[in-house]
């Protein structure tokens, strides 16, 4: 990742964690009415039984550069160590996501900026087919070693 862009994730995190901690607080400390919380799901709640009981949580960020692939692999929680169930957050770029059906046949999905894709079991491989890198934010679960 582009010292940069570490740089900024960095503030930004950091600044949602303080935000988080202190936003509660402070309002209250100086006598004033707490705004409202805005919630804006990103993709509709779903259940799942993919995630691990125990899992193994990874937080990062993934830069396609254009012309390049992730390859074809898939997120599977039965094997140990292996990537398991992710959430992706497209946050710059145009990526196409093809998928391998149970048929055999290929899919393809175009994501980009706040798009969300869930990782889990689907044999998949991301390209960016576009002239600008594709950033995506991920939580992957892995099972434990």
């Amino acid at each position: 990742m582009a010292k940069g862009l570490r740089r900024s994730f960095t503030i930004l995190v950091a600044g949602l964690v303080l935000g988080l901690v202190l936003g509660p607080i402070a309002p209250q400390a100086y006598g004033q009415e707490m705004p409202k919380v805005n919630r804006q799901y990103l993709i509709e709640p779903f259940v799942t039984s993919d995630i691990p009981k125990e899992a193994v949580v990874n937080v990062y960020v993934v830069t396609i550069p254009p012309g390049a692939e992730s390859g074809w692999h898939s997120h599977d929680s039965s094997k140990p160590g292996g990537p398991g169930p992710a959430i992706a957050y497209f946050m710059e770029g145009t990526a196409t996501i093809e998928e391998k059906q149970p048929d055999g046949s290929i899919t393809t999905k175009v994501l980009g900026p706040g798009s969300v894709y869930w990782e889990s079991g689907i044999t998949h491989n991301g390209k960016n087919l576009g002239n600008t890198p594709v950033t995506v934010f991920v939580i992957r679960f892995d099972m434990p070693k």
